[in-house]
């Protein structure tokens, strides 16, 4: 970024008065900033390629390139991503709002501009920007170690987290159990590479790295709630994330992984709006596991509150069958109370008498035996045949008498 040790701005208005009085106004208030300046879409452009200015202050209306798309064109450029996008609007439009901040705008500004507020939100977007920069600094020189140290992962882990942990002191704590869940959900669900569950791994370590950015008030957060983000800030969290985990050549996989475990089940998350079969196994993995943490600790919800939670918003927030393998990993690991009076079994330890402690579904989600019912040899037949086919989904569990 040029004058990278200072602030630089970049606004772009078509009318010549508003530009010049945002000028004047941001070079009073920012001693020893910069100021560019545009009229029309297309030089902003220019300019942005350029200069690459921390913050842009773009008027949604324009003749050419407009406001929307130029937060768009700046969004789709990896290396511009770090910009603090802000959009001047005399229109209180919410659909057109919402389409902006998912084309990646960051704040609103609202015209005629108000001086006091305007300098508000730019000292917010200042602390943003400074923040993320020293933040891409720890990383790149962890880029630099990765180098030399691409043998030992657990160390660059490590020294990765701690920028996590001073931001979030809970993190490692909560990102170790996150890891742990979502590894064995990857391994019992099965035809998931050991690579895949490595990347897997780091990205649930890292899963809070998006946050990092965020003002003191909205770390304890949960990014989502019933599907939808909690604040316009966090529709910039899975970018950040990946910006940040990425930037080490390493852990480019574990970053898209991040970059995608936003998106919901049937198309209406973010960034991407990506649907089921486009989400990445290892997104939908963390976004189950990482949902179950938030939910449990925001909303002071027993595990088994927030498994009925995470079932009623299955197939339309989640994969289904991850959410049936957390359902098992609290069982299997015995991790809360909710979960002890049952054991899981092999098909071939299925004996007469026993009884399905919970519902028996296979791999395409079809429901073999439901909870309750009592084992005898012509079920226990069926589904062991039936297995051959369409494999069972985790283990079997059984009722301890």
């Amino acid at each position: 970024m040029e004058n990278d040790n200072i602030n630089t701005f970049l606004v772009i208005d078509d009318d010549d008065m508003t530009v010049s009085a945002l000028n004047t106004l941001i070079n009073k208030s920012f001693l020893n900033s910069i100021v560019y300046s545009a009229t029309d879409g297309n030089e902003g452009w220019e300019l942005v390629q350029r200069h690459h200015p921390s913050i842009v202050i773009c008027d949604i209306s324009m003749p050419g390139i407009n406001g929307l798309q130029l937060c768009k064109m700046v969004r789709d450029k990896k290396e511009l991503n770090d910009i603090y996008f802000m959009i001047l609007t005399a229109t209180h439009d919410k659909s057109q709002r919402i389409r902006a901040l998912e084309d990646g705008a960051d704040d609103f500004i609202n015209k005629p501009v108000s001086s006091e507020e305007l300098l508000a939100r730019l000292r917010s977007a200042t602390r943003l920007v400074g923040m993320n920069k020293k933040i891409r600094e720890e990383f790149s020189l962890m880029n630099e170690l990765a180098d030399e140290l691409e043998k030992d992962i657990a160390d660059m882990k490590a020294y990765a987290m701690s920028f996590q942990q001073a931001r979030i002191p809970k993190s490692v704590e909560v990102t170790e159990r996150i890891a742990k869940a979502s590894v064995w959900i990857a391994n019992t669900l099965g035809d998931i590479s050991n690579e895949d569950i490595l990347d897997l791994e780091l990205a649930a370590h890292f899963c809070f790295t998006g946050k990092t950015f965020l003002p003191d008030n909205l770390l304890n957060t949960p990014v989502m709630n019933n599907g939808t983000a909690t604040n316009n800030l966090m529709y910039q969290v899975p970018v950040v994330a990946r910006n940040i985990v990425s930037s080490v050549r390493r852990f480019k996989d574990s970053g898209m992984i991040l970059y995608n475990m936003f998106e919901n089940f049937d198309g209406s998350g973010f960034p991407a709006k990506l649907k089921s079969w486009q989400i990445p196994i290892g997104s939908r993995i963390l976004r189950v596991v990482y949902d179950f943490e938030e939910n449990k600790s925001y909303y002071h919800q027993s595990p088994k509150q927030v498994i009925e939670t995470l079932y009623r918003e299955s197939k339309r927030l989640y994969d289904y069958k991850v959410v049936v393998l957390m359902e098992q990993y609290l069982a299997v690991t015995k991790s809360y109370s909710d979960f002890v009076n049952e054991r899981a079994v092999n098909l071939q330890e299925l004996e007469n008498g026993m009884v399905a402690s919970r519902d028996i579904i296979t791999t395409n989600g079809l429901k073999l035996v439901s909870a309750g019912v009592v084992l005898h040899e012509d079920i226990i037949k069926k589904l062991i045949s039936h297995n051959t086919s369409d494999p069972i989904l985790g283990h079997v569990f059984v009722q301890i008498n």
